[in-house]
C-alpha cells in the first residue's frame, strides 16, 4: 500500500517529464493547444496510474480489505508526499538561500527579492494540484463504497493544504 503510493507519485512525475517533452516535440502552433494536449496526457495517465491497483483489488480480486487497505494508504501517502513537497521543500529551500546569503553578507532587501522570486517562479504546480483533485474525486466516486471514510479523509486533507497553502502564501510575502 505505502510503496503503491510512493510509485504513483512518482510515476506521475516521471510522466509528467516525459509528457512535456513529447508535447514540446509535436510542434503546436498555439500555446493553448500546446496545454490543451498536454494536459489532456497527463490526466489520462495518472487517472490510470491511480487507479489501476484499486481497481485490481476491487474488480478483478473481489477483496474488498485489501480494496480498504490499499485506498487507504494511498491517499494518505499521496498527501503526505504532496504536503512535503509543496510545503517543506520550499521552505527549506528559502531557509537554505537565507543562511547562504547571511554567510555572503548580502543586504537584507536583496535576500527578500531573492527568497519571493525564487518561491513563486518555481512554482509550477497547478497542474499537480488540478492533477490532484481529479484522481480525490475518481476515489470518492469509484471506492466511497469500500472505504466509507475516504469523504472524509479528502475534506480534512484538502482543508489541511488549503491551511498551510495560506500560511506558506502569508510566510512567503510577509516574512
Amino acid at each position: 500500500g505505502t510503496l503503491n503510493g510512493f510509485t504513483i507519485v512518482m510515476l506521475n512525475a516521471v510522466y509528467s517529464y516525459f509528457a512535456k517533452y513529447f508535447a514540446k516535440l509535436e510542434n503546436h502552433k498555439l500555446e493553448t493547444t500546446y496545454q490543451q494536449w498536454l494536459t489532456a496526457k497527463i490526466f489520462v495517465f495518472q487517472l490510470i496510474n491511480g487507479n489501476i491497483a484499486l481497481v485490481w483489488a476491487g474488480f478483478i480480486e473481489q477483496d474488498s480489505l485489501k480494496l480498504y487497505s490499499l485506498l487507504f494508504t494511498i491517499m494518505i501517502t499521496k498527501q503526505i508526499v504532496n504536503t512535503i513537497k509543496q510545503l517543506v521543500v520550499p521552505t527549506a529551500r528559502v531557509c537554505w538561500r537565507r543562511q547562504r546569503f547571511i554567510h555572503e553578507s548580502i543586504p537584507k532587501e536583496d535576500i527578500e527579492f531573492h527568497d519571493n522570486v525564487n518561491v513563486r517562479i518555481k512554482y509550477d504546480g497547478l497542474m499537480d494540484d488540478y492533477g490532484e483533485m481529479i484522481q480525490q474525486f475518481s476515489y470518492l466516486i469509484n471506492f466511497s463504497a469500500a472505504f466509507p471514510l475516504a469523504p472524509l479523509i479528502s475534506l480534512v486533507v484538502n482543508v489541511g493544504n488549503n491551511i498551510v497553502s495560506l500560511q506558506s502564501i502569508y510566510y512567503n510575502m510577509y516574512l
